[in-house]
């Protein structure tokens, strides 16, 4: 599903760069013979001559949207492939070292958050073995989760508590906030309920401050 929604996204961004560029064209034809081919029979003369007075600055406006949406389609098309490479490492750890504890039951699952400036850790990559596939959304700040704690004492956190219960999901609630600090309203917001984590902080050589986390979580 994913896949197929990244390919209407690319289509449709290229699809809006060659409208742009077929506007481009129409607009500095339509300069050189002084009227608008087409369209005048269309519109009324006075919005034809407005058109074509002010055809330059339309030009112009064209152009740097074209510039703007092309910009913006490749550096989106950059990101979906360097996501696409920390998705595939998830997936050879998955393979390699997890792939062996994985039942009809469990949900396993491998992202990796990496840090901002502010040091908020977001998702950049995951592979899990099972449906349903939901893109990862969620962000930790420091002390915050498993994840955040990983990041704030540059340990490794392997840390379990009891499994999710539709009938009593209160119970959840207070012992994520009890053993990860983490709030109710933010453990609502998870889309799968994981009650057990590893979670390992990544560093660059002498580098004090983690680059990111390596998480492991399951049902």
């Amino acid at each position: 599903m994913d896949r197929i929604f990244s390919i209407v996204k690319h289509t449709a961004l290229h699809l809006g760069e060659a409208i742009l560029g077929l506007f481009i064209s129409y607009f500095i034809f339509c300069s050189f013979e002084n009227r608008l081919l087409w369209i005048e029979k269309i519109l009324q003369k006075p919005y034809c001559d407005f058109i074509l007075k002010h055809g330059a600055i339309i030009t112009v406006f064209l152009v740097i949207s074209l510039a703007i949406l092309h910009c913006g389609s490749g550096q989106i098309l950059k990101n979906n492939r360097i996501r696409q490479i920390y998705a595939n490492i998830c997936r050879l750890i998955f393979d390699k070292d997890l792939s062996k504890f994985s039942t009809p039951t469990d949900l396993i699952r491998v992202t990796l958050f990496k840090a901002n400036k502010k040091c908020i850790l977001n998702p950049i990559g995951r592979y899990q073995d099972k449906e349903p596939k939901n893109d990862c959304k969620s962000s930790f700040t420091p002390g915050k989760g498993a994840v955040g704690i990983a990041y704030e004492t540059k340990t490794v956190v392997q840390q379990g508590i009891e499994p999710f219960n539709e009938d009593i999901p209160l119970e959840y609630y207070k012992e994520s906030e009890r053993v990860f600090n983490l709030k109710e309203n933010k453990a609502k917001d998870l889309n799968i309920k994981s009650c057990s984590f590893i979670c390992i902080p990544l560093r660059f050589y002498r580098e004090d401050r983690p680059w990111g986390i390596l998480a492991i979580d399951s049902k």
